[in-house]
């Protein structure tokens, strides 16, 4: 009985050891599958590279811009964060030169194979000039990026994306950008099996025929301000920054924005292929950036008074990563300001002054030290004229280090690329008042709406 009750535990441990062996064999199995996928996705690799073009210096003085190199330099660091590895060509200002362009893109053109992404950045002056190809435009123009010493055309620009294989990410911030986007369509409805070869996203703004703002007190162009900030946080935490989180996210804020600075331009951030179709959503979820979480910061108590023409801000900002953050406000009357840097859950406090009454709408941003921004907050403020004295002028505005930041009346933002826009109340508004002196009101009303 005894030798009987030995084998049986024998038996009975000899079956627990040929399971455990078993499900070790099929865990094994399963880690080398799994190994022997990810040495595939290994081998077969996929490398990272891009050409960033900011012109900000012109030949002469009077086509200058004051922000584009500034967004290529923070479009390059976005870039080099992560485990991405991307091998970046930087051309600014004098060496944006036409054939310099044209080497860059044939760079791309002979490295990049199907699995590749490769990413272009355009950031200066855009245009239209007479097509060469009547067929194709139907509005008879070619649009063109003004670089350094020459134009490049539509058709040449959009045919060298073409010719680089794997996943091509553009961004254009210039003026008539939108017109690149309907030859890129024109291209692959032409040639079916083209989308097989290279699959090219392009991001621009506005529609074919507008112009692009730059706006100055905001150190950026509108379009490259706000995928900067979205190409520097991870909104779902998985490590990666996505094609379709960088064109939703930044679209969206775009749009406040639009109603933060009063830009009554049609259409909206664009992308082709446009999000609904087959070839966006299978490409969709391709990540521009990898290895790189970041949590943008938001904006977590505000409260406004007014006085006398004062307008003071009370606030509280939260970044969950602990990063010092700025903040910037646009006040509505031409004037706007980046306060900070503070800490997260600091009480900070800031005020300006308005010399004149008016109703007033205030725009708030928040951008951390990666370039991560917050949604656009937008409130609007009424002026009373009772609140102004006679005579008002614009007094320093003190944040909450006391620091005197002068602002004067004489300065105007410019938010065209070419032409000063400045939004003022209506004259007859101003005739009203009977608290002030008319004629000499009127000619400061004149003097500010100068061209």
């Amino acid at each position: 009985m005894r030798v009987l009750a030995i084998l049986s535990v024998c038996f009975l441990l000899l079956g627990c050891i040929s399971q455990v062996a078993s499900a070790a064999g099929h865990y094994v199995d399963k880690i080398n599958r799994q190994g022997s996928s990810n040495s595939t996705s290994n081998s077969i690799g996929r490398n990272y590279r891009a050409v960033i073009i900011g012109i900000s210096d012109y030949p002469g003085t009077q086509n200058d811009l004051s922000t584009p190199v500034k967004s290529a330099l923070a479009i390059k660091s976005c870039l080099e964060r992560g485990s991405s590895y991307y091998t970046v060509k930087l051309l600014t200002d004098g060496s944006a030169t036409l054939s310099n362009v044209r080497n860059a893109l044939d760079w791309l053109k002979s490295k990049a194979d199907e699995n590749d992404i490769s990413f272009v950045y355009y950031c200066g002056h855009g245009s239209q000039v007479e097509t060469k190809n009547r067929r194709q435009e139907g509005d008879s123009m070619d649009e063109c990026l003004f670089l350094y010493d020459d134009i490049m055309r539509d058709d040449e620009f959009v045919e060298r994306l073409l010719d680089i294989k794997g996943i091509v990410f553009v961004i254009l911030d210039c003026c008539k950008s939108a017109g690149f986007q309907d030859d890129l369509e024109y291209r692959y409805d032409k040639d079916k099996g083209l989308w097989e070869e290279t699959k090219v996203f392009m991001v621009t703004a506005f529609t074919e025929n507008q112009l692009h703002y730059e706006i100055p007190v905001l150190g950026y162009g509108l379009l490259s301000f706000h995928i900067i900030g979205t190409m520097s946080q991870d909104p779902d935490n998985d490590g990666s920054i996505t094609i379709d989180e960088i064109y939703m996210l930044a679209g969206e804020n775009f749009k406040r924005a639009k109603e933060v600075f009063g830009i009554s331009y049609e259409g909206e951030v664009n992308i082709y292929p446009r999000r609904g179709t087959n070839h966006y959503y299978d490409y969709m979820d391709t990540p521009i950036i990898k290895g790189f979480r970041n949590k943008s910061p938001w904006l977590s108590d505000l409260s406004i008074s007014t006085r006398r023409g004062k307008c003071e801000l009370d606030l509280r900002m939260i970044d969950l990563d602990k990063n010092k953050m700025k903040i910037f406000v646009y006040w509505g009357d031409g004037e706007g300001e980046w306060y900070g840097p503070y800490r997260s859950y600091e009480d900070v406090s800031i005020s300006h002054y308005y010399d004149r009454y008016d109703d007033y709408k205030i725009g708030i941003v928040i951008r951390d030290s990666h370039g991560a921004i917050s949604m656009w907050e937008i409130k609007e403020v009424s002026i009373d004229n009772k609140d102004i004295t006679k005579n008002a002028t614009v007094n320093p505005i003190k944040n909450v280090h006391s620091e005197e930041k002068k602002h004067h009346n004489s300065v105007k933002p410019r938010f065209h690329r070419r032409v000063e826009i400045f939004r003022h109340g209506s004259l007859l508004r101003l005739i009203k008042n009977r608290h002030i002196d008319i004629i000499s009101d009127i000619r400061k009303w004149i003097d500010r709406n100068r061209w």
